[in-house]
């Protein structure tokens, strides 16, 4: 590798850090805006610190009244999406199987990859920063399948195009140990000397002495689109106008080593913002909309807290020499003093009248962000105020709702796309192999299941028995039927035997619920009580109990073992049995699967 060529994307990155960290874009004349101090100030608030210090001029503590953060745990409940709300559909009805399998395919996948905390940590950063930048994330794993992850990216750990943040150049920072990169020799260059750019992070100066907290190689990940002449293996036989993706592993910050580079395919970044905001890449989000708020609910809090400890003084004023110099340590309590014929005694009030304004600024400022960001006390759960008309409650929770029904909806889209770009066709190609899917499945589907698969064994059975020349009477064949529900019927899980190319003609289609569908059991329970009092039918009835018993977790569906009459189902001709040893008496019966479309 040639150094003049390292030091181009050396050059191109610490021009990078410095303008981000130092430099404003004007949005329009008189307006500037940093994404780093945007997002520097966001991490003092909600860690409730000032970015000038906690202490006043005269040394004391500076008290903080956070406003902000349960109004992004607010914005983040209401927006809330959860694995249950993504669905694979097929617009082709002949697909419906498929469609089924390939949802349990995807569930098995969000459950390895621990996609409900991806989204749960996906919401509150889009909330809190104004906006949540995803990456895709391939782990290559020794001997092993590649697995697909999805990473919300850490925005103090990050630099973006203030403008263009998934489009443009981004910087990860990474603090390593000498252990972790120690591990990466067999894929990294140039360990050896990285190891000598160790950083000393962090050091408690407390008792006169410094120690060492932590010791870490800063290790920069760069992403963009960079000339030919930025590749170490071209040089300046590159041609400047020509760009292609690259990425770049950077060890150290004054001085830096190329530890690796790699030519990419696509872009692994993807970008939602909160509130969009015209000029800028980073978005609006809950903590910015209440910038002002914050600062000004401080100031009169402070200012309340120094009236406080005015008023809470103690001043006697006198004109007696048998007073002392001060009541409180040279005074007893209940001391009776006797002052001299014309001298007087009296304590000076401190209380200021204006005590109470600073309240009223308080909540001058907090109808001023709820309103701002949406978090009225209808939508919060505070106790309204007597009084409060119930048509103006009603109003403020339709309001809020609508607006956090409309992030869901972005939220929706934005997933769809991910789905559709980068997790679909990797679990395509990793589900067209011949593979086993161990699935829990509800307790319908459960039915459904067994009843196909029972019907199609009892149907074997009694195709043998007729070609053996045996005669068989319709009771022995429901017997048959209800012998093979009953052994499945002792295990939630099915174990699928999914064939070679079996999805290869199926055209998935993403569906994301966003409709706010949040369960209310109290409800639901309430709605299913009342229709089994009216509903007679017996499979409809179990359906109901079942769906009871899975709200209130008593007990179990399984444990009910409300079978329904044995019907023919959809993959009643064509299922397949796993098990090699099943035969007659079926005592291991565990799996089913349909056959590949033809």
């Amino acid at each position: 590798m040639a150094k003049n060529n390292q030091l181009k994307i050396f050059s191109e990155v610490n021009n990078m850090l410095s303008t981000y960290t130092n430099g404003y874009i004007t949005l329009v004349d008189g307006l500037s805006f940093s994404p780093y101090q945007t997002i520097k100030k966001i991490e003092f608030y909600t860690n409730s610190q000032y970015i000038s210090g906690n202490k006043d001029e005269l040394g004391r503590d500076k008290p903080f009244y956070n406003i902000v953060n349960y109004r992004v745990n607010v914005a983040t409940r209401a927006t809330d999406l959860d694995v249950k709300d993504i669905q694979i559909t097929s617009d082709n009805p002949r697909f419906a199987n498929l469609a089924f399998l390939f949802n349990q395919e995807v569930y098995q996948w969000m459950k390895e990859s621990d996609f409900s905390l991806f989204l749960n940590r996906f919401g509150k950063t889009r909330a809190k920063y104004g906006g949540v930048l995803v990456k895709k994330c391939i782990v290559k794993e020794a001997k092993e399948e590649d697995e697909l992850e999805l990473e919300v990216v850490q925005w103090k750990n990050v630099i973006v195009d203030p403008v263009n943040i998934a489009g443009g150049t981004i910087v990860e920072m990474h603090y390593l140990t000498p252990s972790e990169l120690a591990e990466k020799k067999d894929v990294y260059e140039n360990i050896d000397e990285a190891m000598k750019l160790m950083t000393k992070l962090r050091k408690n100066t407390q008792g006169g002495y410094s120690q060492t907290i932590s010791e870490r190689i800063p290790v920069l990940e760069v992403h963009g689109d960079f000339p030919e002449t930025y590749d170490p293996e071209i040089g300046e036989e590159g041609d400047p106008l020509t760009y292609k993706r690259m990425m770049f592993i950077i060890a150290g910050l004054d001085k830096q080593v190329l530890l690796y580079k790699e030519d990419e395919k696509e872009n692994l970044y993807k970008y939602l913002s909160w509130e969009e905001v015209a000029g800028r890449g980073l978005g609006r989000g809950v903590v910015e909309d209440a910038f002002e708020a914050q600062r000004w609910t401080n100031d009169a809090v402070i200012g309340e807290n120094s009236a406080m400890s005015l008023a809470g003084k103690v001043i006697v004023i006198t004109d007696s020499e048998k007073m002392g110099t001060n009541a409180i340590t040279d005074l007893e309590n209940g001391s009776v003093i006797k002052v001299e014929d014309g001298k007087t005694a009296r304590s000076l009030q401190l209380l200021p009248s204006s005590l109470p304004e600073f309240q009223n600024q308080v909540d001058k400022w907090n109808t001023q962000v709820e309103r701002a960001t949406n978090t009225f006390d209808a939508v919060t759960g505070e106790t309204l105020p007597s009084g409060t008309p119930l048509g103006s409650v009603a109003i403020q929770s339709q309001q809020a709702s609508s607006y956090f029904d409309y992030k869901r909806e972005e939220a929706g889209i934005f997933l769809t796309e991910i789905f559709n770009d980068w997790v679909l066709p990797f679990l395509a190609k990793r589900m067209n192999k011949p593979h086993i899917l161990a699935s829990e499945f509800d307790a319908d589907t459960l039915r459904k299941i067994d009843a196909d698969f029972s019907l199609y064994s009892a149907n074997q059975e009694i195709k043998k028995s007729i070609l053996d020349g045996k005669i068989v009477s319709p009771d022995e064949y429901f017997q048959l039927q209800e012998y093979f529900k009953q052994q499945l019927g002792k295990s939630e899980k099915r174990f699928l035997d999914i064939p070679k190319d079996y999805f290869k003609d199926f055209e998935p289609k993403v569906s994301v619920n966003i409709t706010g569908e949040l369960e209310n059991k109290d409800a639901q329970i309430k709605s299913l009580s009342f229709l089994l009092q009216v509903v007679q039918e017996p499979t409809e009835r179990a359906k109901i109990i079942t769906r009871l018993a899975e709200l209130s977790g008593a007990i179990s569906s399984m444990e009910l073992n409300l079978d329904t009459p044995p019907q023919q189902g959809d993959m009643t001709s064509n299922v397949k049995n796993v098990t090699p040893q099943m035969g007659a008496a079926a005592e291991t019966a565990q799996a089913v699967v349909p056959q590949a479309q033809q």
